[in-house]
């Protein structure tokens, strides 16, 4: 009896897997990427964790959100689940945000340099291997999927997962996705975005004069109309800003508040109307630091940002001039982008940062 009891419980538990796994399947309801996310998410796992898993997919959480499904949300929803928070932090910016270009896993370890989202990273260098990493996890899980081709971006992510974690984000995290005015002023109203820590805004035609969200983190800008202005109490609620991205906006002069983000340690002015630098100098916990603007001059209160890792001026395509000893004074500088046009370097020679022209 002992030599025949190990072969049949082995032959019953793999009857039992299989029973589950059909049923597993079922509830994806034949839908390709709800079918692989789920089968990666428990490829290996026992018994228990098909059985958690089927019962999830019986009882989903939400409701239709937008084109996806109670059913499908539940799919890939549980593929979610089975990530660790460094992957979970670094897959909802892949849906909220969005990366449409080649430098779509630089952008990713920049805002991760500015949320603190990996404890053990001290270097750009290890924020990149790191993002890499993480990246090629979530591809693997199908979370994230392989470019088709050269033109892709690295960081592509399929419409129906996109809108899962959209809903993901707004549902767990209280993180808003917004492309419209009235939305807007409706969420301000109701106090919606109370406890939010990442607003990300698309084609929003103007600003509130002031947002008062203690909680915020993150703040990504994309106005409807260019070089759309910003009010100068705009800041003032915004303790916690680690990472602000602002495209296309007028900043000359920056407003008011600005000074006020004492934890600001990213900050992308893209495409901005800038007046001068001097005022970004005085954000001493700035790490990363990316302008792209028609300035012809860097301020030398620039060289004041100690703790500066990345200086990008790679698209000021106007700059003609840097102060002597600016950039030498930025003494943890790791990589430094400038224009290929520039060649005005009187008083400027290191050699613990490097130099990519574009």
């Amino acid at each position: 009896m002992k030599t025949m009891l190990g072969p049949c419980l082995r032959r019953w538990q793999v009857n039992v897997l299989q029973s589950l796994a059909l049923d597993v399947a079922n509830r994806c309801e034949g839908l390709p990427i709800a079918i692989v996310t789920v089968a990666k998410a428990l490829k290996g796992k026992k018994e228990q964790a098909w059985r958690t898993a089927l019962l999830e997919l019986q009882r989903p959480s939400l409701g239709n959100e937008g084109s996806v499904t109670a059913k499908t949300y539940a799919c890939i929803r549980l593929s979610y689940n089975q990530l660790n928070s460094e992957l979970k932090s670094i897959f909802l910016p892949c849906c909220t945000v969005g990366f449409t270009s080649d430098e779509s896993v630089e952008r990713l370890s920049r805002y991760g340099m500015g949320l603190n989202l990996f404890h053990t990273v001290r270097t750009m260098q290890e924020a990149w291997d790191k993002v890499i990493t993480l990246v090629q996890e979530l591809k693997n899980s199908s979370l994230l999927l392989e470019p088709f081709d050269d033109e892709q971006p690295p960081i592509h992510v399929h419409d129906v997962v996109r809108d899962v974690g959209r809903a993901i984000a707004i549902h767990d995290h209280n993180n808003y996705i917004v492309n419209d005015d009235v939305i807007l002023r409706d969420l301000i109203e109701k106090n919606t975005l109370k406890n939010c820590t990442s607003i990300v805004l698309y084609n929003i035609s103007e600003l509130p004069e002031e947002l008062d969200r203690q909680k915020l983190e993150f703040l990504y800008v994309k106005p409807k109309t260019r070089f759309s202005k910003i009010h100068d109490k705009f800041f003032k609620g915004m303790p916690n800003l680690g990472v602000v991205h602002l495209i296309e906006m007028v900043l000359s002069p920056l407003p008011a508040s600005f000074h006020l983000l004492k934890k600001l340690r990213t900050l992308y002015l893209d495409g901005c109307h800038l007046g001068d630098t001097v005022d970004i100098g005085k954000m001493k916990n700035l790490k990363i630091l990316v302008l792209s603007s028609k300035i012809k001059q860097l301020s030398e209160k620039i060289g004041e940002l100690t703790r500066l890792k990345v200086l990008d001026l790679s698209h000021c395509n106007n700059l003609q001039f840097i102060p002597p000893n600016t950039i030498s004074r930025l003494t943890q500088l790791e990589e430094l982008y400038m224009p290929n046009t520039f060649d005005q370097w009187q008083g400027e020679a290191s050699t613990s940062w490097s130099i990519c022209l574009n």
